[in-house]
Formats: structure tokens, sequence, C-alpha cells
């Protein structure tokens, strides 16, 4: 498929303490082939626009005063165009969704402390409708709705508050967000959710080369427009999912070696999830991750890092595993720097997918290694250039499973699954200014 990007940035200078900063993103894609899916887009097209404002030293109330606004659109038709060989008509599936939202966050000292205070509102609506076409006159039949016509709205405040106890720098953070989710159609009942969410944050500075963190929290989401009213998954009894959260961990810096392990325990209440339906379940998911450096001499160094994680639902379930939990994942990447060149040599090794939800469609995955070569450059100050081979030996495998939150295609009942790329290489030039 061809796809054609622009992006701008802004940024005007009104004085040494105040600027806006504007910019747009829009992109272009024409004929995108899905071939794990049952339809292709015929385009995907979308923007995105954002205008910021800030001021700083305004007065004692206000150290720094941020006033934000963005609106994105996305219009994303597919069809069975490509797919009926010799058929008289053919199908496609229209969505489009848009949202804007707008924040207000100001900043200012209290008492050696640092206090943000700020609203924040948006609004999304989401559509979708089907219809056939014949292939001989291009006429379209009379549309279904497949999605009507839905916005949600969301209003919020917040607060946070950051102050240091000698070596102890807490973090906390609340909210309180009133939501309402409202369809076009007579048939669907609007929805109301709030929710009160908060976290602590704290980080002990031992010394320069070590320190702890731990936090806890709870969060809330939404249903969108499609889990609670599409017609063929949505349901409209959703209630919204909460999430309770403990992460903890340390950072130790020994000479020339850098580790960071951090665990985290999560309890997920009404969690949504498509078993078929959406529905909401009761879950748990729980992992670890290490990460860090090593500086072998002082152009010679390796990043390393490892991730764990496991997803179990709580209740009486045939299959207890959570879907889209990925399996044990290391990755060791040697690099090279010499003045502003650098050479990387990286291994990205995962465990077999032997832990998956069998009843949301899911199935077995081999395990894989795949090696990838990296170059970059600084040729000139404007001028930036990177040389990349992934996959270097052309490695068969497969890094995402088949969850049926997506349609796939089928082979006598099957889902298919398709690989990922084989060997490919890529040269990027960029230019700033």
């Amino acid at each position: 498929y061809e796809k054609k990007t622009l992006l701008t940035k802004g940024q005007f200078n009104i004085n040494d303490d105040s600027e806006i900063k504007l910019s747009y993103t829009g992109n272009r894609s024409d004929g995108v082939l899905y071939p794990t899916g049952t339809m292709d887009a015929d385009y995907d097209d979308s923007n995105i626009y954002t205008v910021g404002y800030t001021a700083r030293n305004l007065a004692d109330f206000s150290k720094e005063l941020n006033l934000d606004y963005y609106y994105s659109n996305v219009d994303h038709p597919m069809s069975t165009k490509l797919r009926n060989n010799g058929a008289t008509s053919y199908m496609t599936a229209f969505y489009k969704t848009s949202i804007w939202g707008t924040k207000l966050k100001n900043s200012m000292e209290v008492a050696d402390s640092l206090l943000t205070v700020g609203l924040d509102t948006s609004v999304r609506n989401w559509r979708g409708e089907k219809y056939s076409t014949n292939v001989a006159t291009g006429v379209s039949g009379v549309s279904t709705i497949s999605l009507a016509s839905t916005d949600t709205t969301n209003k919020a405040i917040f607060a946070k508050v950051e102050k240091s106890f000698g070596k102890l720098d807490l973090e906390f953070g609340s909210r309180y967000d009133y939501s309402d989710v409202d369809s076009s159609s007579i048939s669907n009942e609007d929805k109301n959710y709030v929710a009160f969410n908060a976290n602590v944050f704290g980080i002990y500075n031992v010394d320069e080369n070590m320190k702890y963190f731990a936090g806890i929290g709870k969060s809330a989401r939404v249903p969108d427009a499609r889990e609670l009213y599409d017609t063929t998954y949505g349901n409209s009894d959703l209630d919204q999912t909460q999430n309770y959260e403990i992460d903890l961990g340390f950072d130790k810096t020994i000479g020339s070696f850098n580790i960071r392990p951090k665990l985290f325990y999560s309890v997920l209440k009404d969690y949504i999830y498509n078993s078929g339906t959406f529905e909401n379940i009761d879950a748990k998911i729980y992992g670890l991750d290490v990460s860090g450096f090593y500086f072998l001499t002082e152009n010679l160094s390796l990043d390393y890092g490892i991730a764990y994680q496991r997803g179990k639902k709580d209740g009486d379930y045939t299959d207890k595993d959570l879907a889209e939990i990925p399996p044990l994942k290391a990755n060791l990447a040697l690099n090279y720097e010499q003045a502003k060149a650098k050479y990387t040599a990286e291994v990205v090794a995962v465990d077999s997918w032997d832990s998956y939800d069998s009843t949301a469609k899911e199935q077995e995955l081999s395990g894989y290694a795949v090696f990838n070569l990296k170059y970059t450059n600084q040729l000139h100050k404007n001028i930036g250039l990177t040389l990349g081979l992934d996959n270097l030996f052309d490695k068969v495998y497969n890094s995402t499973n088949t969850y049926q939150d997506i349609t796939y295609a089928t082979v006598s009942s099957e889902r298919v699954l398709f690989n990922d790329p084989g060997r490919y290489g890529y040269i990027n030039l960029k230019y700033s200014f």
C-alpha cells in the first residue's frame, strides 16, 4: 500500500515567559491489504491538530499555566472489493471517528511543594455503516447501521502534589471523572459513568547510585461506543473497568553496570473482555521486568532487558488464562559509538506462547530469536543517516496471537496465522532545520 504522511510543528515565542505551539499531522493511505482479515481498506485517512499556550511566572499563584486543545479524525472504509473474484457485488464497512479535547493545567509552589491542578474535557464521536455495491453499475445499496452515531463526553478535574522530604520524593495525584455515552439510536440506552482515581508514588534516594521506588493507585476506563453498541459484539450493560495496581523496584549502579528491576501486580474489576460478545470479567495481571546497561569500555556498551507477565481470570472458567498476555521476552544489544556514529547488534528472544486463552480463539505459538543490525550517523548538523537490517537470518516466526477481538480470515474454520516479516533492510535520511 501507499502512505503519505505530513508532520508540521511550530512554536511562537511571545516573550521569555510565554509561547504558543501549533502542530498538524496528516496521514493518507490507499489500498491497504489485510492478509489476516476478511476485508481490505479502500483508504485510511487521518488528521491530528493541536494548539497549546504556555505562560510562566504569571504571579505567586502560577509558576506555569498550560492551555491545550486537540482535534483528530479518522475515515476508514473496509471492503471486500478485491476479494470477490467473479462476484456481482461487494460489501463495505465504513467507520468514522473524531475526537476533540481541551485541558487547562496550572502549577504553583505551596509550602515547599509543587501543586498542579486542572480541568480536562473531551468529546469523541464514533459511527459505522455497512452497504453492498454492484460491481457492474457501481451503485451502492441501502446502508445498514453497524454502529449508531455515539458521543462519549468526558469531564474531569485533577490535582497532583510533589514534595521532597530529604532523600524521599513523594508524588500524590487524584482525578475525578464524569462521562456520558449518548447514542443516536433510540434502542440504545445512554450511559453515565463516575470514577474517582488516585495514586501515590515515592522514590527513596539512598545515594546517587541507588534508589528504591514504589507506587500504588487506582484507575478506571469507560467502555467505548463499539464495546457498548456494535450490532455484532456490543453489550450495553457493560460497567467501566477499574484497575488497582501496585508497582515496586529499585535502580542500582555499580561502577559501569546498571540494573533496574520492577514488579507489578494489577487487580482488574469489570475488565472488558471479548468472549464472542463484550462482557465484564474480573482478572489479575502480574509480572516482572528487568532492564539496564553495562559499559565495557568508553565506546562499547551493552543494553539488556527481560519482561515476564501473566494474566488470570477470576471465577469458574474453562480456560483461566487471559488473552493478549505475551510470553517471556528478552533483548540484548551491543553498541559501539565512535564520534557521531553508532553501531548496534541486537538479539530479541521470545519464549513459546503456551499460556493462552483457547476460548478466545488464541493458539499456541513457538518461541523464536531474531538478530538485528543498525547504524546511525549524524553526517551534518542538519542531516542524520540510519541504516538497518532486521531479522538478519530470515527467521520464520509469529509475534502476535489470534485474539477474537479481531475478525481473522479462516481456512476450514481455522484462524489464519500469518508470519512476521522476513529479512528486510531500511534506509532513513533525516533533515532538520
